[in-house]
């Protein structure tokens, strides 16, 4: 793209999260009426784009996130907009865990302040400093309560826990739950929240029922590389005497992420702890070493399948980015989200683990392909990787902010 394009298309991005911007918080996209949540996952990802064109904006964005956090360090997978809490299905998931990648976004608002500097300069700091003792009780709740036993892997207790709510990856898990055999997924989905809500939402106890225990290998990659950045803001707002407890966690999870994989594919695995199987569906969270950071041998090889004719360099691509499930793969539904389809979210968080890491020549594919895919300015919730074809809801704002943090 020239850079005029990349202009244009950062003004189109820009205009989308201004459009969805409530005041208070950015929706995902147009809301439902009958819609007065968020994941907390979406407004994580939102403010990163955030970061790149309203400093300030991006700050209350994250900050009205951290004002949902529990007493005991948790992060609520949903959080209510205007304070309204009642309609279906997330008012019943409110005792469940947001994704653990808050750290990234506090960072990213750290260095665009810096590159700024000015005003947003000093919001930023301060708003590090302010924010610190949320990130480290969340870290800290994750590292104690979802790795009980120490293996480096964190536990969730129900799929929406996870990065990829409807995956195959939980096929298995979720057939051997439920009230009865021939229940759908929504229903065994609902019946773990019953679970759950029976024991009053308590840690320990919703271990010891959930019929759904899994060691989910991308939120474990997340929480190494947030132990990694909470280490280097620890420094920076004088809180040293954590430093070390943070980089151990890192080593830790960075261990337990690589210990996962299957030396015949070289892709990280889940494991079912219910079950004490692994779980073999291969999607992209294989690539959760990428993510987690570590051993250059084995982020090197995992570097040449991503790139390789499975995924990236699959013939049948449109552009040379990774579907959720390989082309390759007898379970590829190229239109079905999770099964298929090409996710944001995915592409930007692996373009910023190359980057972190210098893998320059991955990210340089993954930027470059990525903003060719945006060029229709459609912004799409997820894109069909055959024809490139925009699917689910447009002008979405994970999307947009992908764009905007891809444009740098």
């Amino acid at each position: 793209m020239t850079r005029i394009e990349d202009a244009i298309l950062r003004a189109a991005a820009t205009r989308v999260l201004r459009r969805n911007d409530r005041g208070r918080v950015v929706v995902a996209a147009e809301p439902d009426p009958r819609r007065h949540h968020r994941w907390h996952w979406e407004a994580t990802l939102t403010a990163l784009g955030l970061a790149r064109v309203d400093l300030p904006r991006a700050i209350t964005e994250v900050r009205a996130l951290l004002a949902a956090q529990r007493p005991t360090g948790m992060l609520p997978l949903s959080i209510f907009d205007e304070g309204r809490a009642t309609g279906p299905g997330p008012v019943q998931a409110v005792g469940l865990s947001s994704l653990p990648g808050q750290p990234i976004a506090v960072r990213a608002i750290l260095d665009r302040g810096r590159d700024n500097g000015g005003a947003d300069l000093a919001a930023a700091e301060e708003f590090v400093a302010e924010s610190f003792d949320a990130l480290l009780a969340s870290h800290r709740w994750f590292v104690t309560e979802r790795d009980p036993e120490r293996t480096g892997l964190i536990e969730i207790l129900h799929p929406w826990e996870s990065a990829f709510p409807a995956s195959p990856r939980w096929d298995g898990p979720l057939s051997r739950s439920g009230p009865h055999p021939r229940a759908t997924r929504e229903e065994r989905e609902r019946w773990l929240l019953e679970q759950m809500r029976a024991v009053g939402w308590a840690d320990t106890a919703m271990r010891e029922v959930a019929d759904f225990r899994v060691r989910d290998v991308i939120v474990s990659a997340v929480v190494a590389t947030c132990a990694d950045l909470l280490a280097g803001l620890a420094d920076e707002v004088g809180r040293t005497d954590v430093t070390e407890e943070l980089k151990e966690d890192a080593a830790r999870f960075r261990e337990g992420v690589a210990a996962t994989v299957d030396p015949r594919t070289m892709l990280a695995r889940d494991f079912d702890v219910r079950a004490g199987v692994w779980i073999e569906p291969a999607t992209v969270a294989g690539f959760a070493p990428l993510l987690a950071g570590g051993d250059a041998e084995l982020l090197a090889a995992q570097r040449a399948i991503l790139l390789g004719e499975d995924w990236m360099g699959h013939p049948v691509l449109r552009h040379p980015l990774p579907p959720m499930v390989s082309p390759s793969s007898p379970g590829f539904r190229r239109r079905e989200l999770w099964h298929g389809p090409i996710w944001p979210p995915v592409v930007v968080m692996l373009a910023w683990a190359a980057t972190r890491d210098g893998a320059w020549d991955l990210r340089a594919v993954l930027r470059d392909a990525m903003l060719e895919l945006l060029s229709d300015h459609s912004f799409a919730e997820f894109y069909e990787p055959i024809t490139g074809e925009p699917l689910g809801v447009h002008d979405h704002s994970w999307t947009a902010a992908t764009a905007l943090e891809l444009l740098g």
